[in-house]
């Protein structure tokens, strides 16, 4: 992670600067940041090391002291560290599919996979048998290497059985499920007045609504983590589903 630190508006040059991470060691402690020569308006790159970091949000700070001695105000900024698998190991190993009732991780129905990899496009066929007519949502989720499961994609449809044929139409998408706040919506149909978005606590409390114009919304919510219900409703229809926030 390569930063550019800007440090203006000393009354004398700057000589020294330094950066720590999360916990302040104290005023000349911390780590170095090299300063090439002094100078009031200066723009300092450094390479923070995060050797033996957690993974998650954690907190830099920026300080600088001039020639006379005297520190100058901090700056600090907030990152998010994680630790990527190689590519080996996001190789996806495994995937499976629910409807509607999520049996467990690892006890959908299994999808066969042609070949492994990070980024597959893979056709299979969904199982209907015994399910009745009405709404219904199709989960797909994926493994990798490493055995850690991915977000879960998810796609309402309704299904029509009339005993001599089967209709299925789909009706939306929700993506990525479980999200940090940031989710995608698309309708199938153009709703010929837009529709609405509910967003509501385990408790039924209303925690979010939002109006969408056209066949697609996207969301940026700032709730806290857990399960939330999503409903959305048009002139046509109303439906309904969990979503995770991290």
């Amino acid at each position: 992670m390569a930063l550019f630190v800007p440090l203006l508006c000393y009354a004398q040059d700057i000589d020294y600067a330094e950066y720590f991470i999360d916990t302040d060691p104290g005023f000349g402690n911390a780590i170095s940041i090299p300063v090439p020569a002094p100078g009031d308006d200066l723009t300092l790159q450094l390479s923070p090391g995060l050797e033996g970091l957690d993974q998650g949000i954690h907190y830099i700070h920026f300080r600088a002291r001039d020639v006379e001695g005297r520190w100058g105000s901090g700056m600090n900024a907030v990152f998010l560290f994680i630790d990527l698998p190689s590519s080996a190991e996001s190789e996806i190993q495994q995937v499976e599919y629910f409807v509607d009732t999520d049996p467990g991780f690892g006890l959908g129905t299994p999808v066969t996979l042609p070949s492994t990899g990070s980024d597959l496009t893979i056709d299979f066929s969904v199982s209907l048998a015994e399910l009745a007519d009405g709404d219904h949502v199709l989960y797909i989720r994926a493994k990798n290497a490493l055995h850690t499961w991915g977000q879960v994609y998810a796609e309402a449809f309704t299904y029509t059985s009339t005993g001599i044929e089967e209709e299925v139409k789909s009706l939306f998408k929700v993506y990525p499920n479980p999200s940090s706040g940031h989710l995608q919506i698309e309708l199938s149909d153009q709703p010929s007045d837009g529709f609405r978005i509910k967003l509501m606590d385990l408790n039924g409390k209303l925690v979010y609504e939002s109006e969408c114009q056209n066949n697609r919304c996207e969301l940026n919510l700032e709730l806290p983590g857990g399960m939330y219900l999503l409903n959305i409703e048009s002139s046509e229809r109303s439906i309904s589903q969990k979503i995770m926030l991290e």
